[in-house]
């Protein structure tokens, strides 16, 4: 009689492992006797920007050449640090950006119209109407 073993394959970022949890010998071991676990992938570090607008045109001011990307809630994607994204219609979407490195950011102008009485250095971007932001710790230390 064979001894009860349970396998488990973990997949791992393209690794394969296998674990043995059980006593007992291996041979005759059918896939019934595999468990396979693959993690969730761990996704980028982004900001998310929640915005209720029609569109939304966002500007970045970056230094160097870092790679910039933006997703969409429509899965569109921009490479732009000044982008403008039109859905056509209001609705509240999630807008992903993603910088590499996050030190190459100085600035994220999501509207300002100078009204305050600040600076007119700044360039001038209409309200994106957003509503939420996520993820500015990845940038905070770098901001200008």
């Amino acid at each position: 009689m064979k001894k009860a073993a349970r396998h488990i394959l973990v997949v791992w970022f393209g690794l394969i492992f296998c674990c043995n949890f059980g006593i007992g010998t291996v041979q005759g071991t059918t896939a019934d006797d595999m468990l396979v676990y693959t993690p969730p992938m761990v996704s980028p570090a982004s900001i998310v920007f929640t915005t209720e607008g029609s569109t939304f045109a966002p500007v970045i001011t970056v230094t160097g050449n870092p790679t910039i990307r933006w997703v969409w809630a429509d899965g569109t994607t921009s490479s732009s640090p000044t982008p403008n994204k039109d859905y056509g219609s209001p609705g509240r979407r999630l807008n992903r950006l993603y910088v590499t490195p996050w030190s190459a950011v100085q600035r994220i102008n999501i509207g300002y119209d100078a009204g305050d009485g600040g600076s007119y250095d700044i360039e001038y971007v209409p309200d994106q109407h957003v509503s939420a932001v996520q993820g500015l710790h990845h940038v905070a230390p770098y901001l200008a």
